[in-house]
């Protein structure tokens, strides 16, 4: 939705924003050394950390 500074990747943005649909069981993409924040908009979700 949203990514800075304009034209980052994956591997060199600042910040980002985005929206996605969970529709089943799985993994969550990895950004090593990113602190995450995470924003319900609808239903319900259960996260489980793997160790």
């Amino acid at each position: 939705m949203a990514i800075s500074p304009p034209g980052a990747g994956p591997d060199d943005f600042a910040w980002h924003i985005s929206c996605a649909q969970v529709a089943s069981a799985g993994h969550c993409s990895v950004f090593a050394g990113i602190q995450r924040s995470l924003a319900l908009l609808e239903g319900d979700l259960l996260l489980r950390r793997l160790s």
